[in-house]
């Protein structure tokens, strides 16, 4: 196991992320969806401890999950829910198409550019045309104390967190866009405290044309 990979998979991290409740303006915009799209079949990319994937499930939604941690697949399990240990870059799934990709609090946790880039990408591969993407993701709005830039958007967390890129926003939407995802809503933005420093949290709605 990679160092960085190590926290991810601490016993505390996974019941923190499996306890947590999911944001009322992530399920809303879900819900926002279902009701003008007819969606069958979603992808969580860095699922977590499965918060997602259970309200999903729960609503009927044909899901599969994917974590690149043990732990946190372990955590996801459910007789409902297929899950899949692997990375976002590199998504070994082949004939498959869905409706609805969440990729929540995860892409800023790419290691390079390359590696944000290529998770775009395996987004777009995998989403039906007309399908949508909701994603969350923490930006170069703010960076507090705890953070020590590596380069241009990277930056190590001083407590030996795994490192994370952090982009503006029209970079972030410039990327997706670039990809034939076109923006559709700011969801949501705002700061709040991971424990060590504070970060800007920015939830995006796109939709694959």
């Amino acid at each position: 196991m990679l160092k960085e990979d190590q926290f991810w998979n601490e016993q505390g991290v996974v019941d923190l992320f499996k306890r947590k409740p999911c944001s009322k303006y992530i399920t809303d915009e879900i819900c926002k969806l279902e009701r003008h799209n007819n969606i069958r079949t979603v992808l969580d990319i860095g699922c977590g401890g499965g918060r997602y994937a259970r309200y999903m499930s729960e609503k009927g939604f044909n899901v599969f999950a994917l974590d690149k941690n043990l732990a946190m697949i372990e955590a996801t399990q459910n007789q409902n829910i297929r899950t899949l240990q692997c990375d976002m870059t590199k998504i070994p799934l082949k004939g498959q198409k869905f409706d609805l990709i969440l990729c929540i609090g995860v892409l800023h946790n790419a290691t390079s550019r390359s590696s944000f880039i290529k998770a775009i990408k395996e987004i777009k591969r995998l989403i039906n045309k007309g399908g949508h993407i909701i994603i969350s993701i923490f930006t170069k709005k703010v960076i507090s104390d705890d953070l020590i830039k590596v380069s241009k958007n990277k930056y190590k967390i001083k407590n030996g967190k795994p490192p994370m890129m952090l982009y503006e926003e029209k970079k972030i939407i410039y990327f997706f866009e670039k990809y034939d995802m076109k923006i559709t809503k700011v969801i949501d933005e705002h700061i709040t405290n991971v424990g060590t420093g504070e970060r800007d949290v920015l939830s995006l709605c796109f939709k694959r044309v």
